[in-house]
């Protein structure tokens, strides 16, 4: 496992790479930034493929893009990733590398990932591919704007409208996602103790609000992230 820095300040994104070579089809990946009292700050669980950038699904390198959105310790933390095969059996991968994160504005010499025109709640990579993350308008126009083909661009805006009109609060203990729509985003889940995504289902497990980053990749490598909250009550 390699990553792109071993500084990062608030507002930075840190890109994970990780080589897996292995006798198992991986088909998940789980990478987490993690502080130094153990709690997760941001992390990817999900499909594996969609974050290939080279070789196949026996060796194969894969980037997970984490952002520092909040810093509770100034310090080094823990980048970990680990893998499952298709029975969800552990990989033989497991492993840790520290990342400096610094508490405090980022300096004039850094290169800061977000773009300082971006608007307010809006953080739009300076690097290409691009990664937005913003609200669903904000999304929507850059998908149109960066998608050139008319085909790919239309179905990434339906998925994307498709997650976000998921209903706002259930009193189920489950929301199903279409399964064309669920084939063309990631999900993280941001409330693992409220909720899980899995094959297409957010399930319940307790009653609260179910934060979820909702997320979907061009041909190109473009990423357009949104956030989705469902209460369960």
């Amino acid at each position: 496992m390699s990553v792109s820095k071993t500084i990062a300040y608030k507002g930075q994104s840190i890109s994970v790479d990780l080589l897996v070579t292995d006798n198992k089809e991986v088909n998940n990946l789980r990478v987490e930034l993690v502080d130094q009292i153990g709690q997760i700050k941001d992390y990817y669980d999900g499909v594996a493929w969609p974050k290939r950038i080279s070789g196949d699904s026996l060796i194969g390198v894969y980037r997970i893009e984490l952002w520092v959105r909040t810093i509770t310790y100034d310090g080094f933390w823990s980048t970990n990733a680990s893998a499952r095969d298709l029975n969800f059996n552990g990989s033989t991968l497991e492993e840790v590398v520290k990342v400096k994160i610094v508490d405090g504005p980022i300096p004039p010499s850094s290169n800061t990932n977000l773009n300082t025109t971006a608007t307010s709640n809006t953080e739009v990579s300076s690097e290409n591919p691009k990664y937005v993350y913003g609200k669903f308008d904000v999304i929507t126009s850059e998908i149109t704007k960066t998608v050139v083909n008319d085909v790919e661009r239309s179905k990434l805006l339906s998925a994307v409208t498709s997650m976000v009109n998921l209903p706002s609060t259930v009193r189920s203990n489950r929301v199903l996602v279409n399964k064309d729509v669920a084939r063309l985003v990631d999900v993280t889940v941001e409330a693992p103790k409220v909720c899980s995504f899995t094959s297409g289902i957010i399930n319940r497990k307790i009653k609260g609000l179910c934060s979820l980053k909702i997320s979907t990749v061009d041909s190109d490598g473009n990423t357009f992230a949104v956030t989705k909250e469902v209460r369960f009550r």
